[in-house]
C-alpha cells in the first residue's frame, strides 16, 4: 500500500463519524507517537485536532500539505493498525435491510427534535428568502419560541432547546433591538410573562466568532458544541462562513458532507442545524415552478438543497403585492408539518406577515415597534388585502394622467439634455421630432410615441408649469430649464442652418 493510499483511508476514518473512535484507539493500540511521525509542533497539533474530528480536513490535505508529505518514514508502521481496524469495522457495519428497526413514537427517538421528526440530530435544515425580508427577526424569533418548548409558525419542536446561533449579520445593537422587539409580540401573541421569556432567551446563545471560514469555521464550531452541547445550532448566513464559491460543488460538498455532517453525527457533538441562506438573483422561471422547487432558490450550487433534509422558503406573496406579507412553503419534507389549508386539506403553504401589518396592532401605541411573525387568520388576512386594494385605489385616483406623467419625465429629459448651445447627439431633426422619435419607451416612462407627441403639445402649451422657457420661434423654437442660461446669440435672428440644428 503506497503512502498516499494509506493517507486516504486514514482521512476517511477520520472523518467518518462511526470510525473516529476506533482510530485512535487503533492509534493508541499501535502506540502512535505523532512527535516521530511530524516534523513540527504545529503539525502535530494539527493532527490532534484531526484525530478528534476530522473536518479540518478537506481533499486529503493538511494545512495545506499532503498528510505523507509530512510524514517520516514512520507512518507506514503507524498506518497499518488504524487501515486494518477501518476496514474491519466498516465490514462490520454492512446491515440487510430487515434488520432495521420500524420508527416508534416521536417522544421515544431522544434525537428527535421536531414534529414527526421534520428535523432530528445528525440533519441539516435551511430557511432560505431574499436579503432584507427579515431572516434574521425570523429566525431569532424562531429560536426563542422554540427555546420556549412552543410552536413557531406550524414548526413544533418536541421540548424547549438550547440553541447556539452563529450569525454575521448583526451587530450587538441589532441584536439587542431585535429581542426588545420581540418580546413585545411574545407577550402579545403568546401570552408569555417577563419570566418566561427570560427563561426561553437563557437558552439561546450568540456565540462568538472567531473570524474563520470554511474548514476552520467547521473547528470552532466543533468546540462550541463541544462546550454548550447545544441541540440545534442556527448558521447565519452560508454565505458569510462558507470560505469559498458558493457555485463549486466539490467545495459545498466538503463544507457540508466532509465537515457539517460528521459534527452533527458525531456521539459526543451531535445536533440539528438550519442554515440560513439567501436567494440568488430573481430567476422567474424558478419562481413559477411548483412549491416543491423552492428549496433550489437557494444561491449557489444544488449540493446545498441535495444536502439538507428540511427547507423553509420565504417568498413575497403576490410577487411582492402586498407589502409585509409572504408565503412561507415548507419546501421539504413539508408533509411532516401536518399543516391544513382553510379547507382542512394537507398543504405545505401557508401566508405569515409581520404582525404590525394588522390594524389592531398598527393602531396600538404599545405594540407597534414590535417585530413579530404570524400567520393571519382569514379575516386578519382579508383585511390587510382590502387594505392594500384602497391604497391601490387611493394612488391610482392621486395619479397624474398619463399624458401628464408623459409630459412631466420629458420635461425632465428635456431640461437635463438642452441647453442654449446644445443638443443631445442624438437630436437631429429639432427637439420635437427627439422627443417623438429620438427617445426610446424605456427613457420616456414606457409611454408610447403617440402619448410623448401629445406631452410635447402639452409642453407647448403652457411651458413654464413644467420648468421650461421656450427659446427662438417657429420651426426653431425649442425649450430648456427656465434657470437656464440665456443664449449669446438673439435667437429671433436665428439663420436657416441655425434653425435646422434645433
Amino acid at each position: 500500500m503506497t503512502a498516499h493510499d494509506a493517507e486516504q483511508i486514514v482521512l476517511a476514518s477520520m472523518i467518518a463519524p462511526e470510525t473516529a473512535k476506533a482510530a485512535n484507539k487503533a492509534i493508541k493500540a499501535a502506540k502512535f507517537k505523532p512527535e516521530e511521525m511530524f516534523s513540527d509542533p504545529d503539525t502535530r497539533r494539527e493532527y490532534d485536532i484531526l484525530c478528534h474530528h476530522g473536518p479540518t480536513v478537506f481533499d486529503g490535505h493538511l494545512g495545506g500539505r499532503p498528510l505523507a508529505e509530512l510524514a517520516t518514514p514512520y507512518i507506514e508502521k503507524y498506518l497499518a493498525a488504524i487501515v486494518a481496524d477501518y476496514r474491519r469495522r466498516l465490514a462490520e457495519a454492512d446491515r440487510t435491510l430487515d434488520t432495521f428497526e420500524t420508527p416508534g413514537p416521536d417522544s421515544e427517538d431522544p434525537d428527535c427534535l421536531f414534529q414527526n421528526r421534520w428535523l432530528r440530530r445528525g440533519a441539516c435544515g435551511a430557511i432560505v428568502s431574499t436579503s432584507g425580508v427579515g431572516k434574521s427577526s425570523f429566525s431569532m424569533q424562531a429560536a426563542t419560541v422554540w427555546a420556549g418548548g412552543q410552536e413557531c409558525l406550524g414548526v413544533r419542536p418536541l421540548k424547549p432547546l438550547k440553541i447556539g446561533i452563529f450569525q454575521s449579520e448583526d451587530d450587538e445593537y441589532d441584536v439587542a433591538n431585535f429581542r426588545d422587539r420581540i418580546r413585545i409580540g411574545l407577550a402579545a401573541e403568546l401570552d408569555w410573562t417577563p419570566e418566561q421569556i427570560k427563561e426561553a432567551e437563557s437558552r439561546v446563545i450568540f456565540c462568538a466568532l472567531d473570524g474563520s471560514t470554511g474548514a476552520r469555521f467547521v473547528e470552532h464550531l466543533r468546540r462550541k458544541q463541544a462546550r454548550h452541547h447545544f441541540d440545534l445550532i442556527v448558521i447565519n448566513p452560508l454565505f458569510a462562513f462558507f470560505g469559498g464559491d458558493l457555485n463549486d460543488g466539490n467545495a459545498m460538498t466538503a463544507f457540508l458532507r466532509h465537515g457539517i455532517d460528521p459534527l452533527i453525527k458525531a456521539d459526543d457533538t451531535k445536533c440539528g442545524c438550519i442554515i440560513i441562506h439567501h436567494t440568488g438573483k430573481p430567476n422567474r422561471d424558478a419562481m413559477n415552478q411548483g412549491d416543491i422547487f423552492k428549496a433550489y432558490l437557494g444561491s449557489g450550487s444544488g449540493e446545498f438543497t441535495n444536502y439538507i433534509r428540511s427547507a423553509l422558503v420565504l417568498t413575497p406573496w403576490n410577487g411582492g403585492k402586498l407589502s409585509g406579507v409572504f408565503d412561507l412553503i415548507a419546501a421539504k419534507h413539508g408533509d411532516k408539518l401536518g399543516w391544513r389549508d382553510a379547507d382542512g386539506k394537507p398543504t405545505t403553504k401557508k401566508v405569515v406577515c409581520y404582525a404590525n401589518r394588522l390594524p389592531e396592532y398598527a393602531d396600538d401605541e404599545t405594540k407597534r415597534g414590535m417585530i413579530y411573525w404570524i400567520e393571519p387568520d382569514e379575516a386578519q388576512f382579508a383585511e390587510l388585502k382590502k387594505g392594500a386594494a384602497a391604497a391601490t385605489q387611493t394612488a391610482k385616483a392621486n395619479q397624474p394622467p398619463p399624458i401628464e406623467r408623459c409630459a412631466q419625465i420629458v420635461a425632465e429629459l428635456i431640461r437635463t439634455a438642452w441647453t442654449a448651445e446644445t443638443r443631445p447627439a442624438n437630436a437631429k431633426n429639432g427637439q420635437r421630432q427627439w422627443v417623438s422619435k429620438g427617445l426610446n419607451s424605456k427613457q420616456a416612462g414606457g409611454f408610447s410615441r403617440s402619448t410623448r407627441e401629445a406631452a410635447y403639445n402639452l409642453i407647448t402649451a403652457d411651458p413654464a408649469r413644467f420648468g421650461l422657457r421656450e427659446i427662438g420661434n417657429g420651426r426653431g423654437a425649442f425649450f430648456v430649464a427656465t434657470d437656464a442660461a440665456t443664449a449669446t446669440t438673439e435667437n429671433t435672428d436665428l439663420n436657416p442652418e441655425q434653425e435646422e440644428l434645433f
